[in-house]
């Protein structure tokens, strides 16, 4: 199937010197069959308009492509096309919501097993909100900090995020929880929090990140025990992770992470593999842990860990 939208538009500046146009868009289209009962419709607005811009609709993803480096662009797109007639709205991206200021010549925003924003550049900042259907969230609150925030309870999909000097933000939705970030500058700090699992039973995830480098990646699974990964361009990130859900509970605190971190906290003799000794001695200190616990670790440099 071809693309739900492919719109290019060709400008020069206003005559007699009047600086570059401006461009509001109002589109309303329809795809017959889908699972979105109303029309979409895709609002927005590109401040000192470039002299050629593209901008594409294809599902679940908007793709930006201009010819220069614009100073704002605002985005308000609705009941987006997806699924077949009568079937669920939830887990699909329907909505997306974006004020991006300082924007690079390409960007694209998608949702699906990877939620969020890939660019060619860095823009100033980046306000982003994409969900399945239902209400849109409140504004973060102005704290000059890098805000994420991701819900997949029950089956749904609400992605929001309000980032600075950034150029990718991807939120994973599988059995894995992922959130990958690459800045243009030293970061601010980074706020995550996720909803996750079912009502039955909930995971709910808040973490604080600190020395933030410029690009990272950072992974959680529970499958077998609580597995946390961290992948990194540089050392010495500092992490607060609490983690609430059915077999795990942590608050932890990681300081000076080397750049690349595995590390598995679980219960049973399955929970992590290969399973840590039940015991080992620190110069005259003995270590024992219950026999229902597992710890494994992985670094290429020295985990200090408390909680």
């Amino acid at each position: 199937a071809g693309p739900n939208l492919d719109a290019t538009l060709d400008t020069g500046p206003l005559p007699n010197g009047g600086g570059l146009q401006d461009l509001d868009l109002d589109v309303t289209f329809d795809k017959p069959g889908d699972a979105v009962a109303s029309p979409a419709r895709i609002v927005g607005f590109v401040q000192d308009l470039p002299a050629t811009l593209n901008l594409k609709q294809q599902g679940g993803k908007t793709i930006y492509d201009a010819a220069t480096v614009v100073p704002k662009v605002t985005l308000d797109a609705r009941n987006l096309p997806g699924g077949s007639s009568g079937g669920s709205l939830d887990g699909d991206l329907h909505n997306a919501v974006g004020t991006l200021t300082g924007v690079p010549k390409h960007f694209e925003i998608s949702a699906g097993s990877d939620a969020g924003v890939v660019a060619n550049g860095a823009f100033a900042r980046a306000d982003l909100e994409a969900w399945d259907h239902g209400a849109q969230n409140g504004a973060f609150p102005e704290d000059d900090r890098n805000k994420v925030s991701l819900n997949t309870r029950d089956g749904r999909l609400h992605v929001q995020a309000r980032v600075f000097d950034l150029s990718k933000v991807l939120l994973g939705t599988s059995l894995t929880t992922k959130v990958e970030t690459a800045f243009g500058a030293a970061p601010k700090p980074l706020d995550i929090a996720v909803d996750g699992g079912t009502g039955g039973e909930p995971l709910d995830l808040d973490v604080v990140v600190t020395d933030l480098p410029t690009s990272s990646t950072f992974t959680l699974s529970q499958l077998l025990g609580m597995k946390i990964g961290w992948t990194a361009q540089s050392s010495g990130t500092d992490v607060n992770l609490k983690l609430s859900a059915k077999d795990v509970g942590a608050d932890l605190t990681l300081t000076d992470l080397p750049s690349f971190v595995d590390v598995c906290v679980g219960g049973g003799l399955v929970g992590c593999s290969p399973k840590a000794p039940s015991f080992f001695q620190a110069g005259d200190d003995l270590w024992i842990f219950p026999n229902s616990f597992t710890a494994v670790t992985n670094a290429n440099g020295t985990i200090r860990m408390g909680g």
